[in-house]
């Protein structure tokens, strides 16, 4: 059985119990020595594989572990928006080539920081897209990478980092 056993049966679109497990996995991966750990942990949820009605809570929980992520960072959610917004958004269009073609402006861009800012309250639920497919789990991916990175350059080890994600994913 994978880590991400939950998603791979059918599920209702919106499940709290889902996107916490979810959360708390993706956030597992970070207490690690990989180099882009939501990247990995997203092609092990690929791997076993996702029920399509699974996708919206993967969605979630990616976001919500990198939405902590940058909380961290920013220690206020206002400045936690403006890092996604900002040095985030720059680091994650940059270090993933083919995930935004379309460059900065590349709607999905505009997707994914929607659903990190939520857990901020720096947008009204109308504000998120619709819509969802498995480009934005890549997108997200690269947001939570950049993210991970930039906690890195900060002297925030992920041997504290990961496990804080996981257990604050675990009770969002």
């Amino acid at each position: 059985m994978g880590a991400f056993e939950v998603l791979s049966e059918p599920g209702p679109r919106l499940s709290g119990e889902t996107i916490r497990e979810v959360g708390s996995v993706f956030g597992s991966y970070v207490d690690s020595d990989r180099q882009a750990p939501m990247h990995d942990a997203l092609a092990d949820l690929v791997a076993e594989p996702m029920s399509p009605d699974q996708l919206l809570n993967a969605v979630v929980g990616l976001a919500n572990v990198t939405s902590l992520v940058v909380l961290t960072l920013g220690q206020t959610d206002e400045a936690a928006a403006d890092l996604t917004r900002g040095v985030v958004a720059r680091s994650a269009h940059a270090s993933t080539e083919g995930v935004f073609p379309q460059g900065p402006e590349d709607p999905l861009h505009a997707e994914a920081q929607a659903f990190i800012l939520r857990v901020f309250g720096a947008i009204d639920d109308e504000d998120l897209p619709t819509e969802v497919d498995g480009r934005l789990l890549v997108a997200l991916a690269a947001y939570g990478d950049a993210a991970v990175v930039l906690a890195d350059r900060l002297g925030i080890p992920r041997s504290v980092l990961g496990p804080a994600l996981s257990e604050a994913a675990a009770r969002m």
